[in-house]
């Protein structure tokens, strides 16, 4: 899987740490080149997954370890603030936090991830685990 980066504030995507995102492919195993997509058609896949949310954290979020979905059992999980995952957390399916999205400890996820895809949520992705 690669990773996709993109920039939700301006038109012209800024990735300058192209390091600090990395997918399982080949080199380069990052790009900001998403296609015709559109922050609006994004924004709508976005709105879709939260109203069929298996998973709903409010308000800013930390979780201890856990499961967000398996691979038999993908789950959609909808946080509407900020996530911190610390210890052993693993998911599978479709992650969308409004805000920001730290990882603490060890993070393994099967599926996609959106973070802050929405006018009034940019969200940052940060690593320390």
């Amino acid at each position: 899987m690669h990773a996709i980066a993109r920039s939700c504030t301006t038109i012209e995507d800024d990735i300058n740490k192209p390091n600090q995102i990395t997918g399982t492919g080949s080199t380069p195993d990052i790009t900001s080149d998403i296609g015709s997509l559109t922050l609006a058609s994004i924004q709508s896949v976005r709105d879709d997954l939260i109203s069929r949310a298996d998973i709903v954290y409010h308000g800013s979020t930390t979780l201890n370890g856990g499961t967000l979905g398996t691979r038999g059992e993908p789950k959609i999980t909808y946080v509407d603030d900020t996530l911190v995952l610390e210890g052993n957390v693993t998911g599978a399916g479709f992650l969308i936090v409004d805000k920001d999205f730290e990882v603490k400890g060890n993070f393994t996820y099967e599926g996609v991830i959106l973070v802050g895809i929405c006018n009034t949520c940019p969200g940052r992705i940060k690593g320390t685990g």
